[in-house]
């Protein structure tokens, strides 16, 4: 039963600017209206196109090895709000959202504005934060880097994960703009943590890193310890999250760092939620995750049966992208269940089919858990993956994992 403060904290945030906006300026108004809470910690910074959820996930994980009390803010959320403001991997609780909506909902009358969702869920984090008296925060871009709303902050250390053209409306339609935005969280002085990057967007990352006088490490060694998320490229993630805490001179013993990335955890990415039949649920949303979940299938032991495929699809996503990376398991897909997520940028499911339908047969469907039953009920002995979106990946994770789940919300 949702607590009437916390709804009521819910229904207010739905009255956000719906109009996706970058820059700084208003959410450094709204910061210093509240007391600016995130001077009050020290901060890792992550950006990239892939990865960066999982990276964050991992200096999260091996921050609290020291026994700190650790923040982790991520966008976006799969089913309910809170999932993005966790202290100790635990999610902040109902009262201490509220309280942080009120005091930011008041900091906005303040400056007589009306912040976007994502200003407005970000100055909360920095707030429940500091007011929970975090020794360090972990805080995820949520679109670009340079104009996000996350940008305010001074971190200890900055790292950029794997840049990939997606968000090109946004950010540009090049590697190098991409980058460029990326590159915007590097301040001065502050390291800077890479690697396994496009060589155009690498450059980028080291004028920048040069221009600001920030020492950049450009890792290359993939961790090879026991990891807690599947997946080949995690072992590229982990090597990121282990130097970033290196570099901000944090001691860990070697037994620390293996139980902190063997802790991990990071939902909806390369998650089987059920066994029997198989179930594989993984957000994927542009081309460079599909390509990663397809080598995962490609190499993994359960890559012996045929696969039933759930997918849907947002709006400033290159689906015919996305889509070309199935080529290479073209032969095992039996069925597309076309689908869409409850998101306001959902794409119709008839829209995803023609490009889809040039891989494998299309059963389409306007909901998730439909399409998922469907899935599962088409071929018994099939592997079922849920893929294309967050939210897709969200909506059906719920049916087999029992967690929070908040009216539909913005997103930026």
């Amino acid at each position: 039963m949702i607590g009437s403060d916390y709804e009521h904290a819910l229904k207010s945030l739905l009255f956000s600017d719906s109009t996706p906006k970058l820059g700084l300026d208003r959410i450094r108004r709204l910061l210093e209206a509240i007391g600016n809470p995130h001077n009050g910690f020290k901060s890792f910074h992550v950006a990239g196109t892939n990865g960066k959820g999982s990276t964050s996930a991992f200096i999260n994980s091996l921050l609290q090895e020291r026994s700190d009390r650790v923040g982790l803010y991520t966008s976006p959320h799969l089913l309910c709000a809170r999932e993005r403001i966790q202290i100790n991997s635990e999610l902040i609780s109902e009262s201490l959202f509220a309280k942080a909506e009120r005091i930011v909902t008041n900091g906005a009358q303040q400056i007589g504005e009306k912040p976007t969702f994502f200003e407005r869920i970000t100055a909360m984090a920095f707030w429940a934060f500091a007011e929970q008296n975090v020794s360090h925060a972990v805080i995820e871009v949520g679109l670009g880097g340079r104009l996000d709303a996350t940008n305010v902050v001074n971190p200890i250390v900055s790292v950029i994960t794997r840049v990939d053209v997606d968000h090109c409306n946004f950010l540009g339609n090049t590697i190098e703009k991409i980058a460029f935005e990326k590159a915007g969280i590097i301040k001065p002085g502050v390291p800077v943590v890479t690697g396994w990057q496009d060589a155009h967007a690498l450059q980028v990352i080291k004028q920048v890193a040069s221009e600001r006088e920030s020492s950049l490490a450009v890792v290359q060694q993939e961790y090879n310890g026991q990891l807690g998320m599947l997946g080949d490229h995690q072992k590229q993630n982990a090597a990121l999250a282990v130097i970033a805490v290196r570099e901000a001179s944090i001691e860990l013993s070697e037994a620390q760092i293996k139980s902190g990335v063997s802790k991990a955890r990071w939902p909806a990415r390369l998650e089987f939620v059920q066994s029997d039949p198989p179930i594989l649920v993984d957000g994927a949303h542009n081309a460079g995750g599909m390509r990663a979940l397809v080598r995962f299938l490609l190499s993994a032991d359960v890559f012996n049966r045929n696969l039933n495929v759930v997918i849907g699809a947002t709006e400033d996503h290159d689906f015919d992208a996305i889509v070309r990376e199935f080529e290479p398991i073209k032969p095992n897909i039996s069925r597309f269940f076309v689908t869409k997520s409850k998101s306001p940028r959902a794409k119709a499911p008839e829209l995803l089919s023609p490009a889809l339908s040039t891989i494998a047969p299309c059963t389409l469907t306007h909901d998730v858990h439909s399409a998922v039953r469907m899935a599962i009920s088409e071929r018994a002995s099939a592997l079922t993956v849920v893929t294309g979106s967050l939210y897709v990946a969200g909506e059906a994770r719920s049916l087999f994992i029992k967690m929070p789940s908040d009216p539909e919300l913005p997103e930026f």
